[in-house]
């Protein structure tokens, strides 16, 4: 025992005058590592899952939302596209109809073109054949 004393004895000394030197430098008071919002919210697990499957079913409504757009938006440019085509064909109509306007009905060629294709007449000297292959 008398073996372990002076042992113990260079210990003590060692701690006071670790003691004395970290009493004369003393450290400033320091902020929690941990703010305490985040202590809060891992005090209350319930709280952080709710939240995250909130997060989760925002996130797929609004992927929902935007798909269902993207469809929506490709159908109403597909009918564009199809109106753009209707309204191509009646302005050639309302064209093809102001060039039948502006022709004289004192044209001869006029006359005998409109009396073959809606009246189905010929001229006296004309040969007509008939053909079931068109229809």
């Amino acid at each position: 025992m008398s073996e372990k004393a002076p042992d113990t004895e260079k210990q003590g000394e060692l701690n006071s005058e670790t003691d004395a030197s970290v009493s004369e430098y003393e450290l400033p008071p320091q902020e929690p590592l941990v703010p305490d919002a985040v202590v809060i919210a891992a005090k209350r697990p319930f709280a952080s899952t709710t939240a995250k499957f909130l997060l989760i079913g925002l996130l797929v409504a609004s992927i929902l939302i935007f798909v269902a757009s993207m469809i929506r938006y490709k159908e109403l440019q597909n009918d564009k596209v199809a109106l753009e085509q209707q309204i191509s064909e009646k302005e050639e109509n309302i064209e093809e109809a102001e060039y039948l306007l502006d022709i004289p009905l004192e044209d001869r060629e006029y006359i005998i073109r409109i009396a073959k294709e809606k009246l189905g007449l010929f001229l006296p000297d004309e040969i007509v054949y008939y053909s079931d292959l068109n229809e």
